[in-house]
């Protein structure tokens, strides 16, 4: 039987006249499978996780890449990437984001467990290096044109969040295992987690800050 799950989320929509806040409410035939953004690489979940959690890019209306966490990148040598990043973002818990947090998550994003791991695997990540607090340098095994195409669905997590509640590791989508990043979020995305209901109700409010 298919589980109907009501997914309750404030949103903000802009009108011609004014700016009002709106709820909106939907439903879907079962529940995204956990907050841990590397848990599993199922469309629903992830496009529900991209509420909460921002990649180094993100896809515009015609699918087109666009800036996110990164705001420019460039080609320094044939098999390494500079990604310059954004400044002044805080994560949810009011953290600020830094180039360890890629690091972090690209260290996260490949380990056991992790459905993910093509995000970086498939383009032949080497390395994900800090030059400085906004930049990071990736190193391929080969020169690759497309290495970030796919990246707006590698959420990046906050490494002293995930290490203060003991979510290093992901949650593996074939175990039974939870672990903090399962039922609580901390992204840099528009909405923050406040509720966790599973197969019941999610509610996420406005990040005022984003």
């Amino acid at each position: 039987m298919l589980r109907n799950t009501l997914l309750s989320v404030s949103t903000a929509l802009l009108l011609s006249t004014a700016a009002s806040a709106e709820e909106l409410r939907f439903a879907f035939q079962a529940d995204a499978n956990s907050m841990d953004p590397y848990n599993v690489n199922e469309s629903f979940t992830l496009g529900f996780q991209g509420n909460l959690y921002e990649g180094l890019i993100r896809r515009g209306p015609g699918l087109e890449i666009e800036p996110s966490l990164a705001t420019s990148w460039e080609v320094v040598e044939p098999t390494r990437w500079r990604f310059n990043l954004r400044q002044g973002v805080k994560f949810h818990d009011g953290r600020t984001f830094t180039a360890d947090d890629v690091v972090f998550s690209a260290e996260r994003v490949q380990k056991e467990g992790s459905d993910l791991k093509a995000r970086l695997a498939g383009p032949g990540v080497v390395s994900v290096t800090r030059v400085d607090d906004h930049t990071v340098d990736v190193v391929t095994a080969k020169p690759n044109p497309i290495l970030h195409v796919e990246w707006e669905t590698w959420a990046i997590m906050s490494k002293g969040w995930a290490e203060e509640f003991n979510a290093t590791d992901p949650q593996a989508v074939t175990g039974t295992e939870e672990n903090y990043a399962t039922r609580h979020a901390n992204g840099t995305g528009p909405y923050t987690l406040e509720s966790r209901d599973v197969d019941v109700r999610t509610i996420l409010v406005e990040n005022a800050a984003w």
